[in-house]
């Protein structure tokens, strides 16, 4: 609330109605909370799309969850003059970024996961139809609502901040695949935003792990061993020799004579 409270009465200081923000100085407490965070899988995230009742509704969730988009900010203003079919983009416009040097508009591909949700609802949309989403477009306050209903006819539990959790999960999937500073350019967050508020650590993140195999140095039974799993390769055992063998093998050192011990020839002569 003091967040709200602060930019509150900074507008106002601004408009010229207050002298001064009661507010200034005053820290902000951290709005991180992880347990808010939820990941919503590629499985979960179809179960919905498939129990949505129309195209509408469809094309509502594939954005969210797969083009990342805002609800109610991105969705309501999108227009069909907005799809670049051609280039396979489309243009996003942000009231809550309006202020930044973008002007809040960014362009987002055409992932594959929204195409046909798009393209269904462009063949069914009147011609006369300028906006993408008539629901949103009705400032509909209903819609968070009527989508835990969805959720619910899914088999599914909602989690908290539905639509802003389905936002940062695509952009846990993005940032696996692409630069940080591509993916927030698609999302519309920056990269300090996007770590504290919505990149997650995933399920498959250890699956992935777990499956890596151990990184050994290659000798010549290491390989052998690789190149069939299934037959384990004996290490060769040391060659077994004798004691008396090992006995025989031992060198023994030569003496040296010194002068004194040298035999005299004229002596014996």
């Amino acid at each position: 609330m003091i967040k709200y409270a602060k930019q509150f009465f900074h507008a106002a200081r601004r408009a010229g109605f207050v002298a001064a923000n009661p507010f200034d100085g005053v820290k902000i407490g951290s709005m991180a909370n992880p347990n808010w965070m939820y990941f919503l899988t590629e499985e979960d995230s179809q179960k919905i799309i498939d129990t949505c009742p129309n195209a509408e509704w469809r094309l509502i969730v594939a954005l969210a969850r797969y083009g990342g988009l805002r609800c109610f900010a991105e969705l309501g203003p999108l227009t069909w003059a907005d799809i670049d079919w051609e280039r396979g983009r489309f243009l996003v416009k942000s009231s809550k970024t309006a202020h930044h040097a973008d002007g809040g508009r960014r362009w987002v591909p055409i992932f594959p996961e929204v195409r046909p949700h798009l393209e269904e609802a462009f063949h069914i949309a009147e011609p006369e139809t300028g906006y993408v989403l008539i629901r949103t477009c009705c400032h509909d306050t209903n819609l968070i609502t009527s989508f835990e209903r969805i959720v619910y006819r899914a088999g599914l539990i909602p989690w908290a901040k539905p639509l802003q959790n389905m936002r940062a999960s695509r952009e846990t999937e993005l940032a696996q695949t692409h630069p940080l500073h591509v993916v927030t350019a698609w999302i519309g967050n920056s990269a300090r935003i996007a770590v504290k508020h919505y990149l997650q650590v995933t399920d498959s993140d250890f699956v992935k792990t777990a499956e890596l195999k151990p990184l050994v140095a290659k000798t010549a039974y290491t390989e052998r061993a690789l190149e069939d799993d299934s037959q384990p390769v004996e290490q060769p055992k040391p060659a077994v020799v004798s004691p008396r063998v090992q006995k025989e093998s031992i060198k023994r050192p030569t003496p040296v004579l010194l002068e004194d011990d040298a035999p005299n020839d004229a002596a014996s002569g």
